[in-house]
């Protein structure tokens, strides 16, 4: 997953905590599945139900198959997923959640991380109280091997 979404390993990968206290976003996150076969709404039995079914119940199946639902060969990134309706009095596309600093855990630095990029992260994480700063590395087995990345 890293190497798709984070340019190659040049980017990070952020831990973030579930803070039950700050009544955190994360709460909501559900984790996408990897069927072997074809989701119903998939197939003409499955449109016939969506089709018969009242429109909220059919847009709600439709949008959880298309968020939480993968083909099976990307299942080792074992993703988490969250996705919501604007709320009261948002307006738009989309959902800016909120991070609270204290919700940041964790920032790992990929091993293709250029010099500038890692030196404006490592200061920049000093504003995330409970944040740990890690330097990733690609080993002989091409296992991943963390270490402390102070400034």
């Amino acid at each position: 997953m890293w190497y798709h979404y984070a340019d190659k390993y040049r980017g990070v990968v952020l831990e973030l905590r579930c803070d039950d206290e700050l009544d955190s976003a994360w709460r909501i996150a559900k984790p996408v599945t990897y069927p072997t076969s074809k989701p119903a709404v998939y197939t003409a039995d499955g449109w016939a139900e969506i089709l018969t079914t009242t429109k909220n119940l059919a847009v709600e199946e439709m949008l959880m198959v298309a968020t939480y639902t993968k083909a099976p060969d990307w299942s080792y990134e074992k993703e988490w997923r969250i996705t919501s309706f604007s709320r009261p009095p948002e307006s738009g596309l989309f959902t800016d959640y909120r991070l609270n600093p204290r919700e940041l855990a964790g920032i790992y630095l990929g091993p293709n991380i250029s010099t500038e990029d890692r030196e404006r992260i490592v200061a920049l994480a000093g504003q995330y109280p409970a944040v740990a700063v890690h330097q990733v590395s690609i080993g002989m087995t091409r296992e991943f091997n963390f270490s402390a990345a102070g400034g």
